[in-house]
């Protein structure tokens, strides 16, 4: 029947799209090319300890449905900065939370939030980026730089999505 066809249509190349993806980035390692060349989407939701980390994990899945695609929470320390045992309970159950939403998680380590980002994205061949939107004054974007300004400068050809907390 037409129904089931159509369904199977789309699965293979659905497989398809994965597996081109795949060699795609296998190609990109071997040659050492840092831009993004789309195959597939990848969505890369950025966290961090905030209260609307799982306002953005649940943004990141509704947005990896609806595009049909493979997602990622990422989350970056930075080595200099302590977070609360609060902030650091909170982190880990975003990260839980986003794990059975079915995204894979990931934690690194940076003296830069926002150039670790794209680094990770480059590297994974991600299309778009979901942030937070800073829920802290202008005046400390001012003086110590805004993760937001140095992840859209940087992004080149990743789209960049800034999802509001409330």
């Amino acid at each position: 029947r037409r129904g089931p066809l159509m369904g199977l249509r789309e699965l293979g190349l659905r497989r398809t799209a994965y597996r081109v993806d795949a060699q795609t980035r296998g190609y990109m390692r071997e040659h050492g090319i840092r831009e993004t060349w789309p195959a597939a989407e990848r969505l890369l939701v950025c966290m961090g300890p905030n209260p609307a980390g799982s306002r953005l994990v649940r943004a990141g899945k509704r947005m990896a449905v609806s595009l049909k695609c493979d997602w990622i929470v990422l989350c970056v320390e930075p080595p200099a900065q302590r977070i609360s045992p609060s902030d650091r309970d909170m982190l880990v159950q975003n990260l839980q939370l986003a794990q059975e939403l079915g995204a894979q998680t990931v934690t690194l380590s940076g003296r830069s939030v926002g150039d670790e980002v794209l680094a990770y994205a480059r590297a994974n061949n991600v299309t778009k980026i979901i942030a937070g939107k800073p829920t802290h004054s202008r005046w400390r974007d001012k003086i110590f730089g805004s993760f937001l300004d140095q992840l859209v400068r940087g992004s080149g050809n990743i789209d960049v999505y800034v999802i509001t907390g409330e």
